[in-house]
């Protein structure tokens, strides 16, 4: 019973507290978990899928505008049990009554597929679970139902983001996120698959619907540890770019992250002029770590000891500098380095994710022009650039 299924049905975007609650969960319990979000899924669909491929000896399914504690699972499998199927009914949007699930994998031998089914003519958005509580008492499963006991609720029932924020002990740095009511499908799949393969526990703080200036240093201020990972909720990450960022054991370290426009510049900026006062895009950016002039704040991991000597506040808007490069400005003044590692795969999601590929591809008249004026100047160090890179298929997946 150590290991089992997370289900949260998903569109393309993540309530924002829904998505607090689900890593404030993977970051606190022991347990081994297999997370499914059925991104773009009619919603039986993905239920029934969780429950096909379920790992471990459960699959809890939670509504995708639930929210809920990081100790709703373990209160979930108390109030389970030996019965095969428990559930947790609570009110919803509209006064509609909505349900969670705990379903024991000994259960998946006597109901009958799809698990879940919906019928359309009826007015209740979730009759589908009304269905499936009706199969299960129709073919005798030992099931019970919950009320009391359980912190879950919908989102709406909750003023704050960290209504239920759990007190973190021995954190060994933050994430820190600045949101708004909603987050990208994405970044919740790669905090996810981030947090059930690390073996240390963070502190995770997220806002909701607060000027960008304002949630940074918000965030700032709730920091616990040495370190403060920024990343943006519309960003899409590997699971190792937190440690290699790490790794870099320097101050200020960043990925690249791409803008989502055209022409999909990068988010790192060179000293123009040698003033210290203007900069550009680096259009050509090096294949080993290096020092940037600027950059934004969408993947970075800055220590405690910048902000120590960085005074308040820390982010502010100015007329020239976003709320981020004005930091970063301030960071310099102190003479510390912003470092980059270009091997951070990082992706900045619209439609698709904007990453490397996605620059070069659109701007390949200007790679190639740079590639040959590089090999003019330096013909003993030719550059052998195979374009066909450009139009593989992302390899970001959980």
């Amino acid at each position: 019973m150590n290991e089992g299924t997370l289900c949260i049905p998903c569109l393309e975007m993540v309530p924002t507290k829904t998505a607090h609650s689900l890593l404030q969960l993977l970051n606190t319990t022991k347990r081994r978990l297999n997370c499914y979000l059925g991104k773009r899924s009619y919603m039986p669909v993905s239920k029934n899928n969780a429950l096909e491929y379920m790992e471990g000896g459960w699959t809890l399914i939670i509504p995708n505008e639930a929210y809920f504690s990081h100790m709703f699972l373990e209160q979930a499998l108390h109030a389970s049990g030996k019965n095969d199927v428990t559930v947790f009914p609570y009110m919803g949007k509209h006064e509609q009554v909505e349900y969670a699930f705990l379903i024991k994998r000994k259960a998946l031998k006597k109901l009958k597929k799809p698990y879940f089914i919906q019928d359309s003519s009826s007015p209740l958005l979730n009759n589908e679970d009304i269905n499936f509580i009706n199969m299960c008492k129709d073919i005798g499963l030992n099931m019970n139902i919950v009320t009391k006991g359980i912190d879950i609720c919908h989102i709406s029932k909750v003023p704050l983001v960290d209504y239920w924020q759990p007190d973190i002990e021995g954190a060994v740095g933050t994430i820190g996120t600045p949101c708004m009511d909603t987050v990208h499908y994405e970044y919740v799949m790669s905090m996810a698959t981030l947090l059930v393969n690390s073996n240390v526990t963070y502190k995770i703080v997220m806002t909701e619907e607060k000027p960008l200036a304002y949630a940074r240093n918000y965030i700032v201020d709730h920091m616990e540890g040495e370190w403060l990972w920024w990343i943006d909720s519309d960003h899409l990450f590997t699971q190792n770019v937190l440690q290699q960022l790490l790794n870099l054991n320097v101050p200020i370290a960043g990925g690249i992250a791409y803008q989502k426009r055209a022409p999909y510049y990068p988010c790192i900026y060179g000293e123009l002029h040698g003033d210290g006062k203007s900069h550009a895009h680096m259009l050509w950016l090096p294949s080993k770590p290096f020092e940037a002039y600027m950059t934004g704040a969408g993947c970075v991991v800055v220590r405690k000891e910048v902000f120590d000597k960085v005074s308040k506040p820390y982010f502010e808007y100015t007329k020239d500098l976003g709320e981020d490069m004005h930091f970063f400005m301030k960071t310099k003044e102190h003479g510390y380095k912003i470092v980059i590692d270009p091997a951070m795969r990082i992706g900045h999601m619209t439609s698709i994710p904007i990453d490397m590929y996605t620059y070069w591809r659109y701007n390949i008249e200007d790679l190639r022009g740079m590639i040959a004026e590089s090999n003019k100047r330096t013909p003993n160090a030719k550059i052998e650039f195979d374009e066909s890179i450009l139009y593989k298929k992302s390899t970001f997946s959980w």
